[in-house]
């Protein structure tokens, strides 16, 4: 892909039009993950919370789209993403009529709005072997018995830590 290269004034010259469009996709974005929701509230189902959170593209904002869903379904509908793709299920313990659900405040609040954005920080050598670290040093058990890290990855990591400290 070869992106032409604008002016200053080209720029400037479509700033406006630029805005327009941020903004009526962050309306379009709002009046479906609305509908969506709505949906999910009345029928129980959930998959096209997944489908619509997998069509977003990366530019936008899906971690505060996936919050602005768990925060006006009151945590009925359990998000994960896996593998770069979000499943949903829903509770079983739901309330049928609907009713935890929070559809008046959900239209009234714009994912945009829900959340803060983070700026990025950098990620120093000193930040990357600690986190290395935790991974070979944990021995966190999940309620299933399961070692949260299995042995394995964390014979790995302590083996890249040696490697590191050995260089």
């Amino acid at each position: 892909m070869t992106t032409a290269i604008l002016t200053p004034a080209q720029v400037t010259a479509g700033l406006p039009t630029l805005r327009k469009s941020a903004e009526e996709l962050t309306a379009n974005i709002h009046q479906m993950a609305l509908s969506t929701l709505d949906h999910a509230r009345e029928f129980g189902d959930v998959r096209g919370i997944a489908s619509f959170l997998n069509a977003l593209p990366k530019s936008q904002r899906v971690q505060a789209v996936a919050a602005w869903f768990r925060k006006f379904s009151n945590n009925v509908v359990k998000l994960k993403l896996s593998e770069g793709a979000w499943s949903a299920e829903i509770r079983k313990d739901r309330a049928k009529d609907g009713s935890d659900f929070k559809m008046a405040d959900a239209d009234e609040t714009i994912y945009a709005d829900l959340t803060t954005e983070i700026a990025p920080k950098a990620l120093t050598m000193a930040k990357f072997l600690a986190s290395i670290e935790r991974v070979a040093n944990s021995t966190e058990i999940l309620t299933n018995g399961a070692r949260k890290v299995p042995e394995e990855v964390s014979e790995i990591a302590a083996a890249m830590i040696r490697q590191i400290r050995a260089a």
